[in-house]
């Protein structure tokens, strides 16, 4: 009876120590590198921002937690409460922006980004956000520069 009593202990703590060391393996993993990642499409400013308008489920579904690679000019540039950058990409033809956060570790090129300058990103798509009075705003997370200024 003893026996088989340590046994079935042993067991169990056997269970929850894989599970406790998964469970911390999963809370401290890094999210994917954007530079690492192969970009599921290449776009221009005017093609994402056609795609959210024409229909927006379908490009929600398309796009949406997917690297996209954007080819444009940036527009203007912000700071967010952190201190990381922001590009963000006009469309001319419609009232959308495509706004491209960087990733920590891509933050310093940023600051020698100027409006004006034509850029190729990549990030992941994050959602989109639609207000018909301000204008709506394409999210694109954890971007990075991969060129400058460039023909």
């Amino acid at each position: 009876m003893k026996k088989r009593t340590l046994i079935i202990l042993a067991c169990i703590l056997i269970v929850i120590a894989v599970g406790v060391s998964y469970g911390l393996k999963e809370f401290y993993r890094k999210p994917k590198d954007i530079m690492d990642t192969k970009a599921a499409f290449a776009l221009t400013t005017q093609s994402l921002a056609k795609a959210f308008t024409d229909d927006e489920k379908k490009a929600m579904k398309m796009y949406v937690g997917k690297p996209i690679e954007l080819k444009s000019v940036v527009t203007s540039i912000e700071k967010d409460d952190s201190g990381n950058f922001i590009l963000i990409f006009a469309d001319s033809t419609s009232n959308i922006s495509i706004r491209a956060s960087l990733a920590k570790e891509d933050n310093e090129e940023g600051a020698s980004v100027k409006p004006g300058d034509f850029i190729l990103l990549k990030g992941f798509c994050n959602g989109y956000n639609q207000d018909d009075l301000l204008g709506s705003d394409i999210i694109l997370d954890r971007s990075a520069i991969i060129e400058t200024n460039f023909n």
